[in-house]
């Protein structure tokens, strides 16, 4: 996890973002600028579960996919940039609406 602000923390096991179908799960930490504050200050990572989003996916630069997913939901709305390279390795940017960006490097694993 790399956040605007900071420095690169390492992460546990257990984090994810999912796209399936057409569901999105996500289950990542946040640490940054927030421009409104959670009601919850449990609320201050990305967990959610949705159905009402877009993708796009592209091709894009030394054997990798870009992969653009826009989220649209009453409580949060956020834009996820992904890069997937054919080595299993992705980098992906979380782009909220209410907090600064964040970005986070990780293994693509197999259902």
């Amino acid at each position: 996890m790399t956040p605007s602000r900071g420095r690169v923390k390492h992460l546990d096991l257990g984090y994810f973002f999912k796209l399936s179908g057409d569901t999105l799960k996500v289950y990542l930490p946040y640490a940054g600028r927030a421009y409104m504050a959670p009601i919850n200050p449990s609320d201050a990572g990305f967990d959610f579960t949705s159905t009402n989003f877009t993708y796009e996916v592209k091709e894009g630069k030394k054997n990798s996919y870009d992969i653009s997913v826009k989220t649209k939901g009453k409580t949060y709305n956020t834009d996820f940039a992904l890069t997937v390279y054919d080595n299993g390795t992705a980098y992906l940017r979380a782009i909220p609406t209410d907090r600064e960006s964040i970005s986070y490097n990780g293994d693509i694993k197999e259902k």
